[in-house]
């Protein structure tokens, strides 16, 4: 805001806090108008206002306080600073009730964010210390191209020794469809289809990880210009979000304009508030107005509990019966006759004629009059030249080596190139980057980062495309730093296809990391029914049989990967794992001297290593380890292989710090360490405990 509208809301501000709490509304609306702003500035103000009581140091002082909030003649940082030794601050964006807005370079990353901040005066708060902390991990918890990105949080001491706290979020450089609607009008039925396309897809993500916005609304939806074309929405703003079920500790606060009946009276809240507030915005946007309006919070409250919304088209005339329709079911005063999920939402608006419901708690969607089948994404018509590329790219990534894989990225691109809306290729793009991090055949900070960007860019093409879906929760489940939120994305990719076998594939795969061996066998097996000869689907199933402890199923498996490859080196070493397991340490030291025949590895040396510990040649596995390990410090190498050699030499304190150096490579293998049976014995070592800890796991 500008100093002269600052000035304007303290002015209502001091003006509003000596009415009658049923006087405000009628006051907001007459002095702020169509200024959504200001009008939700000044609400804001005012709630922190009547709490006051609650967490500052007495009403009579908190009028002052709480404008200190937001209008703090110093700002925290200034241009060009550098703050927790990391972040270069580059402009200052804005501020609002928690703190200030930042725009600042990650010198770590390389990267722009965005910095907010809490203001000092609150920090030593502990209720508001809990919801920032909460923002963050509400917030980690969905990860998808159409929810604001929230990072981490950090602590700033600054030279006189004041400690600053903030937490860091992407950058989103665009404006807030509130302020789109304030400035351009009513959006026609073809814009706004996009934009509530997105939203869609943003609240299913939250609800998909179990969190309810409580806030959404229009001045929480950004909208930012995409690489691809076209407008990227995305939902903002978690910090009054609460767990889908239980109690998050918060009030059931939000917005009064776009809050449910429900809300109002203080009853259970379900994701059936997000769909009423996603009613809200989209009359919004279509009408240019509210649906309900009053002179008092008392009389807009009353219409909402008691009276049914107004239709659309008495706004907008020429609204199209579907979007009326739609809205109306979204404003229902039921929340249980609400469309659910909220992906049913676009299902009345676009005619599919399947009307879905949600049941709190239940890991299915039932329909009415039946099971709902997935919806068909549209096709795209594909220029031959782009289909050409992204042929020739799929026949590369089918190599699973180095150079296949960045062959397989140049044909990618050059499809994308030609045709930028090419959904699938975008998700393949982003699948070869992700197997490029997860392999060490690339840096994984830089490889991570382009398959985050590819499969947000499917995603936003195509929200219902299963590989798209399922490909972002293979980035996120091989990320240390994301990878236990990865299940929501994995679990909808299969819910959306069950016959797609990559996404099998990569929900198989995080589910034996978390140590659900069997569900992961039977995902991997599924996986298998529509593509038998798959080689990385079989080798997949041959490590959850290792695993699981199923060391018969285990050694079957790798001799039918022999038979199925018996070319590729990786097909000998899960025959020399399994015969090592089962005792045969010859026959196994021979499949390894086959995978040297046709690519000698570290791999297959650390293999060697590992079948001569379990044979009692500890001098030649001791010697094995150690050459391991010189390689291993300077070139990207599994580390759990490393780590598990060392474990079987006794050496636990060397087993452990690797998977720590792992983990600060981002180095994926380790994520395998609390499934692994090699490194059974270390479940009860201390540093052992601590290294899951920070793998985020309490302990096994």
């Amino acid at each position: 805001m500008t100093a002269e509208r600052w000035a304007r809301l303290k002015e209502l501000f001091e003006q509003a806090v000596e009415l009658e709490s049923s006087e405000r509304a009628g006051f907001i609306e007459r002095q702020c108008g169509m200024d959504r702003e200001l009008s939700e500035s000044l609400w804001n103000l005012l709630r922190q206002h009547e709490s006051a009581s609650d967490f500052l140091d007495s009403p009579l002082v908190s009028r002052q306080r709480v404008f200190a909030y937001f209008t703090q003649s110093g700002r925290a940082f200034k241009a060009g600073e550098v703050v927790a030794t990391r972040f270069r601050i580059i402009n200052f964006i804005g501020q609002g009730g928690m703190g200030e807005v930042y725009e600042a370079e990650d010198l770590e990353l390389g990267e722009r964010v965005a910095l907010k901040t809490l203001r000092t005066a609150i920090a030593s708060d502990e209720n508001v210390m809990a919801r920032f902390k909460q923002e963050i991990q509400l917030g980690r918890r969905v990860t998808h191209p159409n929810v604001s990105r929230i990072f981490d949080m950090f602590r700033h001491v600054s030279p006189d020794g004041a400690t600053l706290t903030f937490l860091t979020m992407e950058l989103l450089d665009g404006e807030t469809l509130a302020h789109r609607i304030r400035s351009g009008g009513r959006f026609s039925t073809g814009e706004a289809l996009p934009i509530v396309r997105q939203i869609v897809a943003g609240l299913e993500a939250a609800h998909a990880a179990g969190i309810i916005h409580r806030d959404f609304k229009s001045s929480n939806v950004m909208l930012t210009s995409n690489p691809t074309g076209g407008t990227r929405a995305v939902v903002t703003d978690f910090g009054l979000a609460g767990a889908a079920q239980g109690d998050s500790g918060l009030p059931a606060a939000g917005t009064p304009a776009y809050i449910a009946p429900e809300q109002l009276c203080n009853k259970e809240l379900t994701p059936a508030v997000d769909i009423y507030a996603l009613g809200v915005v989209m009359f919004e946007i279509v009408t240019g107005c509210l649906p309900f309006t009053g002179q008092t919070t008392i009389e807009i409250a009353k219409k909402r509990l008691y009276e049914p919304a107004p239709a659309p088209r008495q706004f907008a005339p020429n609204l199209p019966g579907r979007w009326n329709t739609a809205i109306l079911a979204c404003l229902d005063q039921d929340p249980l006759r609400r469309p659910a999920p909220v992906t049913a939402v676009l299902d009345r608006l676009e005619g599919s004629g399947v009307y879905r419901r949600w049941f709190i708690g239940a890991s299915t969607v039932a329909a009415l009059g039946g099971t709902v089948a997935s919806l068909a994404t549209r096709p795209r018509p594909i220029k031959p030249e782009a289909e050409k590329n992204f042929k020739r790219a799929e026949e590369f990534a089918k190599r699973r080596n180095a150079e296949g894989f960045q062959n397989a990225i140049e044909e990618y691109k050059r499809a994308v190139a030609i045709q930028p809306d090419y959904d699938h290729a975008w998700a393949g793009l982003a699948a070869s980057y992700a197997a490029g991090a997860n392999f060490n055949f690339m840096a994984p900070a830089t490889a991570l980062k382009e398959a985050r960007n590819a499969s947000e860019q499917a995603l936003n093409l195509n929200p219902r495309l299963a590989k798209a879906q399922g490909v972002l929760g293979y980035v996120i489940s091989i990320d240390v730093h994301t990878w236990l939120t990865a299940e929501p994305y994995l679990k909808r990719a299969v819910e959306t296809d069950p016959k797609e076998p990559s996404a099998r594939l990569w929900y198989g795969a995080y589910l034996g990391k978390v140590g659900r061996s069997q569900e992961a066998i039977r995902q991997l097996k599924a996986g298998l029914d529509q593509a038998p000869s798959d080689l990385v689907l079989n080798q997949q199933l041959a490590m959850e049989y290792f695993r699981a402890g199923q060391l018969d199923e285990f050694l079957t498996q790798a001799r039918t990967l022999v038979w199925l490859q018996p070319f590729d080196p990786a097909s000998h070493l899960a025959l020399a794992r399994a015969l090592e397991w089962k005792g045969q340490y010859e026959e196994a030291l021979r499949s390894c001297d086959e995978a040297d025949k046709y690519k000698s590895s570290v791999s297959a040396l650390c293999f060697r290593g590992s079948t001569e510990a379990a044979r009692g040649n500890r001098a030649r596995a001791s010697e094995i380890a150690m050459q391991v390990e010189v390689y291993w410090r300077t070139h990207p190498f599994e580390t759990i292989l490393l780590a598990g050699l060392f474990c079987q030499l006794g050496m636990a304190g060397k087993a452990v710090a690797v998977l720590n150096a792992g983990y600060d490579r981002n180095d994926s293998s380790v994520l395998t360490a609390p499934a692994s049976p090699y490194l059974k014995s270390l479940r009860s070592d201390l540093d052992f405990q601590a290294f899951l800890r920070r793998l985020g796991l309490k302990s096994l």
